[in-house]
């Protein structure tokens, strides 16, 4: 993930300096870190729909999952 993150940014910086960009991107680690953070929370807020859709599931029709 790091990598990833790493080729966005530069990715960015070039976007920036090919169309004359003066504005700088800023503090990358900040930014870096802040992308961090949003995937991190992504990811379990993913899990936490993914339960609750498999509750509801369960709760509609119980006998799916409970076949013999």
């Amino acid at each position: 993930m790091h990598r990833e993150m790493q080729d966005e940014l530069a990715f960015h910086r070039e976007m920036a300096t090919r169309h004359g960009n003066a504005i700088p991107l800023g503090n990358t680690a900040v930014i870096a870190e802040y992308g961090y953070a949003l995937r991190r929370f992504n990811f379990l807020e993913n899990l936490w729909r993914d339960l609750v859709y498999a509750a509801r599931g369960l709760r509609s029709s119980p006998s799916l999952f409970w076949t013999s």
